[in-house]
Parts: structure tokens; sequence; C-alpha cells
């Protein structure tokens, strides 16, 4: 109404104009008589959100493939420096065997800790638990190729032709993801997830004689910080 653009703000500066933490402490600095500074202080979000892509690499398995996938995770303000994270991912594994495909589902959940030295680069340390399911499905072609005349018209025949064909094995166990990254905060709004490199070590039974024990995750992507602007 005013003739300025939605994230205009009268009283502190807009989402896309960088801050330094000591000039928003100024802004933000109490009266006499005022209740004194929370913790966190003001220019830390109480909650963010991140989006990931992400490339698992199981170890000791030349026939597990790679697999690839991403996620989302949720970080809720605890202390200055450290947050309570939810993360939820899954991915697909490429590069497998013929006529096999295969996926895999986490849930975790622990804390992180930040060190921000800097308002610009952001270094953390995280310890997740929780749990991983994995998925694993074979493709028999000579029952696929008999079965090209089935019906597949209504969902029941088409999952009814699938099952025809396809063989299906799982199995969800406990999980531990210990690992640590760097952020980049191009403003108080937004971060860059430069990476994050985690070790996984997952309690599950082989299947079809692979291992899902150990893990590397490579992961990046953008965050979204609540409650700074």
């Amino acid at each position: 109404m005013n003739g300025k653009v939605p994230w205009s703000r009268d009283d502190r500066p807009g989402v896309f104009k960088h801050v330094p933490e000591y000039a928003r402490a100024a802004l933000f600095k109490p009266a006499v008589g005022e209740l004194p500074p929370t913790d966190p202080p003001p220019g830390v979000a109480p909650v963010d959100f991140s989006f990931d892509a992400s490339v698992r690499q199981y170890l000791g398995n030349a026939d597990a493939g790679t697999c690839v996938g991403g996620g989302g995770t949720a970080g809720f303000r605890l202390a200055s420096n450290v947050q309570l994270i939810t993360d939820v991912g899954g991915c697909r594994v490429v590069e497998w065997k013929a006529n096999w495909s295969g996926d895999t589902l986490s849930y975790v959940v622990g804390p992180r800790w930040t060190v921000q030295k800097s308002q610009r680069w952001i270094p953390h340390v995280e310890i997740l638990v929780g749990g991983m399911k994995v998925t694993q499905e074979y493709k028999d072609p000579a029952r696929e190729a008999a079965a090209s005349g089935m019906p597949d018209d209504t969902e029941q025949q088409a999952l009814a032709k699938h099952y025809y064909y396809t063989t299906d094995w799982d199995d969800n166990g406990f999980t531990l993801h210990a690992g640590g990254g760097l952020n980049f905060r191009p403003n108080h709004a937004f971060e860059i997830r430069l990476a994050t490199l985690e070790y996984e070590h997952t309690w599950l039974r082989p299947m079809n004689g692979i291992q899902y024990t150990n893990a590397i995750k490579v992961s990046g992507g953008f965050v979204l910080r609540m409650g700074t602007w």
C-alpha cells in the first residue's frame, strides 16, 4: 500500500540486505528498565528448514551401488549454538545389477552444534539416531514378458501384474549418523549448505548378499531461516 515491496520493513532491514550481527544487536538493544537480552540473541534463527540432495556409498560392498536422493530437515533452536534436528530422507540405488532396484528411507533425530566464528561461514557437527528402511526388488524378465498380455486397466490389475514378475525384500533397523559440514550465509534469511559429510552405521541384516552396515553420505542444499526477517 505504500508502494514498497512486500518484504520491506520500517523497523529493520529487509530479507536480502545483510547486516552484521553486532549491528543487528544494536538495533534490538533494550532500553533501561527493559528485560535483558534473551538466549538465543537476535539474529539467531529459532527455527530453520533445509532441503538437501545427497549421495550415499555403502562401504565394503562392490555390488551395493550408489544411492542418490534427497530429503529435508527441521532444526529447532535450543541455545545460540545448539539445535534439535529432525531429518527424513531417502535415496534410490543407481548403477546396480541388471533387473534389480533398491531404495532406502531414513528418519533420524538428534543434536547439532554450530560454531559461529563468522557471520558468513558456519560449520556444524551432529549426532543423529533413528531408523532406516531398506527395500530391494528383483524383476524376472521371463515372467515380465509372459505378463505382457495381462490386463492392467485398474489399479488392482496393475498391482497384480507387477507382483507377478517381481519379488520384494525389505528390512528396518536402528541407525546412527555422525558427521559435520559447512554452511555459507549470504543474508540472514537463507543459507547454502555447501557440504555435509556423514558416517552412517545401521543395524540391518544382509539382504541378498548386500551389507548395509556402514555408509558414507555427502549432501548439500539450501536452508530457510525463520524468525530473522
